[in-house]
């Protein structure tokens, strides 16, 4: 903790990988659970999530984080999207 800090690096160079595609939910038997209440994915849901977030739900962050009844409101919820942004855009 008391080594100086490295420098953010100028860029990040992808790695070129390759994987299996993922198995769908019957593939591993499971069966569809009717979870009416799923986040969407994309782009424009996930630009929908941050501007909700920096102009409403964000507010209260600091404590609603702490709580399983108020997280879910009070987290952006756009790890996902962030994530896959840069999986396609290295």
């Amino acid at each position: 903790m008391q080594q100086p800090i490295r420098p953010a690096p100028s860029s990040l160079t992808a790695i070129a990988e390759t994987s299996d595609p993922l198995p769908s939910p019957a593939e591993l038997g499971l069966q569809h659970d009717k979870y009416s209440n799923m986040q969407k994915g994309g782009r424009s849901e996930g630009l929908k999530l941050l501007h909700s977030f920096l102009n409403q739900r964000g507010e209260g962050y600091t404590k609603e984080m702490s709580s399983p009844v108020t997280a879910f409101d009070g987290c952006a919820r756009i790890s996902a999207q962030f994530s896959f942004w840069h999986f396609i855009h290295p």
